[in-house]
């Protein structure tokens, strides 16, 4: 390794030479110089000297440049060039203030997730490397250093060179090098300014290789750098430490690097060669897909565009009146923004077109639009929800005529929040500013409107704060026809409202399919999603079809059957209400006034709708759902029928089921494809044949032509026979024979597992059977399921399967307070509840035991306790489960993970909901970003944690102890690890009692109703709980597979709620913040620990420090 200069002016005669030193000097004063300003002529290699050019002998020292002492040569000077320390003067100091007003605008910036306190390595430091060019001339040199002589000389060179004649020149650089105390701020040497080096060129190549050679871990990557230093770069020299960041850079630093040169490859060639090389893959899979790719080249800008026949089937039946334009920005780091497009089905949100686009202008996105628009013949839609871009806005409403784009609530109200939160805005009130621009946005009439915009200008704080109104009034007032209720049409508010939805979902593609994909390329962000993402949305929509078809046991009308699961629960629950046939009035052709009962009598005017306009009510519930309100379910039961209402409902495609998902076929149509025979389509709007779904699925009370009830069974109906005559006759032209050869070989293996003698095989034969037996169960019929019932009894333990006809020993009897959870022992002994044991059940088992093999049969005539109550999920819930739950026992861990499971199904943007037995040893975080709710069991108490837009608390229903237990501050920091914030790794805990629990049993109740009610966006201390019914509505929640919420009234005022806050920190076996105690740290974990929590004395703290200290874990 070389050694610094000893002369702050070292003299070079090769460009190369002064890189060369450069390096040195960087390698051995741990510094990086970086070039900051240079003459024109300093890099031209073409220069040559001229008769202008003056010319010198000598440059005395001026403290700037390099000093050229006297030689006895003349030159000339070409140019200079200026290096200084990469900690000197912050430079992009402008840079950085534009785009933070960029942010603060409004516009779709990337924005950065971390808090750095310093936002810049720049500290200011002085120091300077200059570099001058000159040209010497040896062959005019002189020997004696006087007046007379140098003029002498530089006129002989002069005429030489006004003559243009040849004359010998070489090159010459002399640096002025820094002196170490010229750096101001910061070490030049030792461990602590090792970790300030940028990383060398070198080894920055070298990464970049063995990138493109495909290695993209980072651990793998820092293996093979430490080969290369050791092997390439310093093979015979003294092994550098790894402290020297600049061949060993960190996880983070490697990380950067890595993503800068993906990004440069996605441009690339070599990744546009890729990314075609996959289309032409997609293409040959599924010839019917429509898929467009066009490079990137001179004049043309990169597009890629992607749709599935099943895509264009459901944009077209669904996406006819509303569509939702999303982009997502800087997904995988990524400059090209990628759109969704998609549209509100009967079941859930759909993805049914994917583009990509180089810039987001209007330029790129018309085209793009237009492209979908050629694949898709008529379609037109008149509405397009957008963010606020006007390259969005312009795009669709130019790709399509009389379309209007219509802004986002949940995105509106999600920038209302962030631009009133922000600090630097200097709003003092935010809520009440907040909830003013809400009502301002919420006014259904044009009074309203104007009221509530006129109250929001006579606040206190839109007088006070003039950057408010600018806000306000530039960006949103000028765009108040796209966002304001009372201008939106009727047909916009009757298929949808906010697409809030379609934000969770994106949340779930992001943080769930690209989790280990964060620096992809095009190619594999495109592999995710045909591959992934797509199928999954595809599977939950033919899913949901098929599941809300089978019927219901309870007892509901007619037209409610075979229709989308939000539209029977909603209209379930308004058919419940107390309104009946003597609150309506006539008061015209189709127009009804419906009073409710109370005090006030309120009226509804509740109209049926014709062919021009929709069916409405005045309450808000219609107005909020567009689904049956109570005032309709009022007329139901008074003797309308679903026929009544106008046809532009109910004949409307996100009221009904997809008959496709029911046909006998397994492609998809396509979208031109007629169906085949026997098999009608749902026609969007008013434009049926005549036939509505209830050709396919039955008339409005559910029964076919000769009044039987069909139930669950959905079969596709001709419309030239009667049905029922059809349907025997297909049964007896085709005969099953994949039927008749399951029953053959389930016949084989009952005749050959009798003589099977390997235990470990039969007990994973039955769970496979048992698999295999609900599967069954769930493509039979409902009324001939009852064979199937006693087939999921509970796995007996092993070691159970012994001789037969033997006598099974004497069981232990439980202790009669086994399985308590939600109070300690002490208030178990002092409470009156006992645990019922049935002596019929337990003699039932005992019998069942001694059972011969050959009596076993699927029918029994009683239920054991063993039998399944209902699967949810990966939960089986016995008969014993149920029986615990309605006699007033404590709730188990089965109970708490269905009840997660339902959770997670309802709302899957939702993250934690993790299994309670596992979590203690789990190691599952969660993102800052996301909401999260997760149920805990911390010693004998249920309790639930949440994160609601970024605010940890937990929601107990005991009053909060002085002391947080352990096993609840490790649960709570395992999961919640990012949230922990500074050095100290600080996380702060809200914990609340909002209502306090009467029983010592009811802990589990309380966790599981305010779960519920924290995932509905409902504060648990608004609302109080009726314990009477709690454990009922649970029960039925659980039977029926849908988790509402528990049974409540609205609290008149706040309630007071018993609550402290705690601070927790991520280091340490106690994860508690001490903020004055002493702390060691373990040199193979890194972890940090108090002193006095690994009984460490401060004797012996001292000698620590010095020697170092491992922690009980590692040891």
């Amino acid at each position: 390794m070389a050694e610094p200069p000893t002369s702050r002016v070292c003299i070079r005669h090769s460009r190369q030479d002064v890189e060369k030193l450069i390096r040195e000097l960087e390698e051995t004063t741990q510094c990086k110089y970086v070039s900051v300003c240079n003459d024109k002529n300093f890099n031209d290699k073409g220069w040559q000297p001229s008769a202008k050019n003056r010319v010198f002998f000598e440059k005395k020292n001026d403290g700037k440049s390099p000093t050229i002492t006297f030689t006895g040569m003349p030159f000339i000077f070409i140019g200079s060039m200026s290096f200084e320390c990469h900690l000197g003067k912050d430079r992009a100091k402008k840079k950085k203030e534009r785009y933070a007003q960029k942010i603060t605008s409004g516009d779709n910036v990337h924005k950065r997730r971390r808090y750095l306190a310093q936002d810049t390595k720049k500290i200011g430091c002085p120091a300077e490397l200059k570099v001058t060019r000159v040209a010497m001339f040896p062959d005019h040199k002189i020997l004696k250093d006087s007046v007379w002589e140098r003029k002498r000389a530089g006129q002989v060179l002069r005429s030489i060179l006004q003559e243009n004649k040849p004359v010998a020149w070489e090159n010459t650089y002399y640096v002025l090098v820094p002196r170490a105390e010229d750096h101001v701020g910061h070490p030049i040497l030792g461990e602590v300014a090792c970790v300030q080096e940028a990383i060398n060129p070198v080894v920055e190549e070298r990464i970049k290789e063995l990138l493109r050679q495909g290695v993209n871990s980072v651990s793998e990557m820092r293996r093979r750098i430490r080969e290369f230093v050791k092997s390439n770069l310093y093979s015979g020299d003294k092994p550098l430490p790894l402290t020297r960041y600049r061949y060993y850079t960190l996880p983070q630093n490697l990380r950067n690097i890595m993503r800068s040169a993906r990004d440069v490859v996605s441009h690339s060639i070599y990744g546009q060669e890729n990314l075609e090389h996959l289309l032409r893959i997609l293409r040959e899979k599924d010839p019917g897909d429509n898929i467009l790719g066009r490079p990137h080249s001179e004049g043309k800008d990169f597009i890629l565009c992607y749709q599935t026949q099943w895509q264009q089937r459901l944009l077209n039946l669904y996406g006819q009146d509303v569509c939702l334009l999303d982009a997502m920005y800087k997904m995988v780091r990524y400059k090209l923004p990628l759109y969704f497009l998609w549209v509100r089905t009967n079941v859930c949100y759909v993805v049914v077109a994917v583009f990509i686009v180089q810039h987001e202008t209007k330029e790129a996105l018309s085209e793009a639009l237009q492209v979908l628009k050629a694949w898709n013949e008529g379609w037109s839609p008149g509405h397009f929800i957008v963010d606020l871009s006007t390259p969005e806005i312009s795009a669709v409403e130019g790709a399509f005529t009389g379309c209007k784009a219509t802004l986002c609530d949940f995105h509106r109200e999600k920038a209302w929040g962030e631009w009133i939160r922000n600090v630097d805005h200097g709003v003092q009130n935010q809520e009440v500013a907040l909830a003013s621009l809400k009502r301002t946005a919420a006014a259904d009439t044009q009074q309203t409107y104007e009221q509530a915009l006129r109250e929001l200008q006579e606040s206190e704080e839109w007088i006070k704060n003039p950057l408010f109104q600018t806000w306000f009034q530039t960006t949103w007032l000028s765009e108040e026809k796209r966002w304001a209720t009372v201008f939106r049409e009727e047909s916009l508010q009757h298929n949808i409202i906010t697409n809030n939805g379609i934000e969770r979902l994106n949340e779930t593609f992001k943080y769930s399919h690209l989790e280990n994909y964060k620096t992809s390329t095009v190619r594999e962000l495109m592999t995710i999603i045909v591959n992934d993402f797509i199928p999954q949305l595809q599977k939950r929509y033919m899913q949901l079809n098929l599941q809300y078809s089978s019927g219901t046991s309870a007892p509901i009308p007619g037209f409610l059957h075979n229709r989308p699961g939000d539209m029977v629960m909603h209209t379930k629950d308004q058919m419940a209400t107390d309104l009946g046939p003597e609150h309506v009035t006539k008061m015209s052709s189709g127009i009804f006034m419906v009073t409710s009962e109370g005090k006030n009598k309120e009226s509804n005017l509740v109209t049926l709708g014709s062919s021009s306009a929709l069916p409405s009510c005045t309450c808000e519930d219609w107005k909020r759902n567009r689904l049956p309100c109570k005032h309709f379910c009022a007329g139901f039961k008074a003797g309308w029928t679903w026929d009544d209402l106008c046809p532009q409902y109910r004949n409307n495609p996100l009221f009904t089921l997809d008959p496709v998902c029911f046909s006998s076929r397994c492609s998809v149509l396509k979208p031109e494809e007629k169906p085949p025979q026997g098999q009608d389509t749902v026609q969007v709007g008013g434009q049926s044949n005549g036939e509505d779904y209830q050709a396919v699925f039955g008339d409005d009370n559910g029964k076919d032509s000769h009044g039987e009830d069909l139930g669950s069974e959905v079969l596709p109906q001709d419309e030239a026979g009667p049905p029922q005559k059809q349907k025997k006759s297909m049964i007896k032209e085709t005969p099953n024979i994949g039927r008749r050869r399951c029953i053959e070989l389930l016949k084989a293996i009952s005749d050959s597992v009798f003589f099977v003698d390997n235990e470990d095989f039969l007990q994973s034969l039955e769970i496979t059977l048992e698999d295999v037996a609900m599967e069954v169960k769930e493509h039979t019929p409902s009324a001939k399921r009852a064979a199937l019932n006693s087939v999921t009894k509970k796995r007996k333990r092993k070691g159970t399967v012994g001789i037969l006809n033997s006598v099974p020993l004497p069981k232990r009897a439980k202790h009669p307070y086994a399985h308590r959870l939600g109070v300690s022992p002490k208030g178990l002994r002092h409470s009156d509840i006992k645990v019922p044991v049935h002596q019929s059940d337990t003699a039932h088992l005992q019998d069942q035991s001694r059972t011969d093999v050959n009596e076993l049969h699927l029918e029994s005539p009683e239920r054991t306790v063993s039998e399944t109550w209902c699967r949810i999920g990966g939960t089986v819930l016995t008969l014993a489960d149920e029986n615990m739950l309605l006699s007033e026992q404590w709730l188990n861990d089965k109970h708490i993970n269905a009840s997660q499971s339902l959770l997670r199904e309802d709302f899957p943007f939702l993250e934690g909901l993790h299994d309670t037995v596992q979590l203690p040893a789990a190691r599952a975080q969660v993102h800052t970003t996301a909401d999260v709710i997760q149920i805990h069991h911390v010693g004998q108490n249920w309790l639930v944690s949440a994160s609601i837009r970024g605010q940890l608390q937990i929601y107990d229903s005991l009053l909060p102890s002085s002391c947080t237990p352990l096993t609840l501050r490790q649960q709570i920091v395992a999961l919640y690890k990012t949230f922990c914030k500074g050095p100290d790794g600080i996380l702060e805990v809200q914990i609340k009692c909002t209502q306090k629990q009467q029983r010592a049993m009811d802990c589990g109740l309380f966790a599981i109703a305010n779960a519920v009610s924290l995932a509905s966006g409902i504060d648990p201390a608004d609302i109080q709980y009726n314990l009477n019914v709690m454990r009922a509505h649970l029960h039925t929640c659980l039977t029926k597979g849908k988790l509402k919420m528990f049974p409540h009234t609205q609290r008149k005022s706040r309630w007071i709620v018993a609550e402290r806050c705690e601070i927790l920190s991520k280091y340490c076996i106690c994860h508690q913040y001490k903020e004055k105690a002493d702390m060691v740290q373990c040199n193979e974990c890194q972890g940090w620990y108090h002193s006095s929590c690994v009984n460490i004395s401060a004797a012996v703290l001292e000698q620590i420090v010095t020697d170092g200290y491992c922690c009980p874990q590692c040891s």
